[in-house]
């Protein structure tokens, strides 16, 4: 009887403790997401500027708009994580896009020491599946068409 009321005491104990951990940690993920949906709206910005002037279109720019648009919903929603790795698969088809404007052999997509998601980053192609399950968010016009003028929802400003 001893035995399972200091069980259930430890279990108790490491549940609270757990909520815990969990409660404060949530502003933490939600600024840390925050950071990294509006660094991606700045090579996001670079790469539509670079298609204005050299206008090579590779169908990732609109792509990462889409990405980028989702990631704020998420984030509104406050599913942090996710939209955390929706802008960054925003940034590295932003990326991309942008090296072929430029003309640059591609180089892979660095992100900041306070930019590396917690836990495992889901594939590329589980990302672009669950953005399909949501068209709402893809772009009607042709990625030519969005050159013109300037970029709107991209970024978060709160």
């Amino acid at each position: 009887m001893k035995r399972v009321s200091v069980l259930s005491f430890v279990l108790t104990f490491a549940f609270l403790f757990a909520s815990a951990v969990f409660v404060n940690a949530q502003p933490v993920v939600k600024q840390k997401t925050k950071r990294i949906i509006n660094n991606t709206a700045v090579e996001i910005h670079k790469a539509h500027k670079e298609t204005m002037v050299h206008k090579v279109f590779t169908g990732k720019l609109k792509k990462a708009i889409a990405h980028q648009r989702f990631a704020i919903y998420l984030y509104q929603q406050g599913r942090y994580m996710r939209a955390m790795h929706h802008s960054r698969r925003a940034r590295i088809l932003a990326h991309q896009h942008l090296e072929a404007n430029l003309g640059v052999p591609p180089k892979p997509v660095v992100f900041g020491p306070d930019e590396k998601p917690d836990g495992m980053i889901p594939p590329d192609a589980e990302l672009d599946k669950a953005l399909e399950e949501h068209p709402e968010f893809m772009e009607a016009r042709e990625e030519s068409g969005m050159i013109e003028g300037p970029l709107e929802n991209i970024d978060i400003k709160e």
